[in-house]
């Protein structure tokens, strides 16, 4: 079952914030405030909510790329039939990646039982998020390096994948933030 068909999709979206780079760190149980594990839990719960909100329109995002990929997939032929089946791998592989940081956090008082797992699935999330943005980006290398050879009435098609697929890392990239985490700079 392919990510599109697999998940359900609720959308969400806010505008894109600079974040300097840098390794998230787990929550060390102090908010900075009063240093109350209450409050830790609150602000752990904070940014997993509003994480798992920017994810679910990344999701959105990256579910409308898949799409796009699959139709350029489907006009495609002779060796761009290989280079598209690999964009097309690549964006579902990140969606299905991706889907279970788009899922809200259990009740609050639930959540507060467990406050340290689900610290580290926040910093799972952020790591699948910049692993994400990585295979996005590859995709998006592949199929702007076909753009010259597919037959022109396919480049506007290709071209609209490409836009998709930014539009996916830029969503990604503000879930990302919004888990507490930074975008890994390229290379990394």
């Amino acid at each position: 079952m392919t990510f599109l068909a697999a998940t359900v999709f609720v959308g969400c979206s806010r505008p894109a914030t600079d974040v300097p780079p840098s390794t998230p760190k787990p929550s060390s149980g102090k908010s900075g405030k009063s240093g109350k594990s209450g409050e830790a839990a609150l602000d752990v719960y904070a940014l997993v909510r509003a994480g798992a909100a920017q994810m679910s329109g990344a999701i959105d995002s990256i579910a409308e790329a898949l799409e796009q990929a699959k139709k350029c997939q489907g006009a495609a032929t002779g060796d761009l039939i290989q280079a598209f089946d690999e964009v097309v791998d690549r964006i579902d592989g990140v969606g299905g990646a991706l889907a279970d940081f788009a899922v809200d956090p259990a009740p609050r008082a639930d959540f507060e039982k467990n406050v340290a797992a689900e610290d580290e699935r926040r910093l799972a999330a952020i790591q699948a998020g910049n692993d994400g943005i990585h295979e996005l980006k590859e995709a998006a290398g592949i199929a702007e390096s076909v753009i010259e050879t597919v037959p022109s009435a396919q480049a506007e098609d290709v071209k609209k994948l490409v836009a998709l697929v930014d539009l996916a890392v830029q969503d990604v990239s503000d879930a990302i933030t919004a888990f507490g985490g930074a975008v890994e700079p390229e290379g990394q």
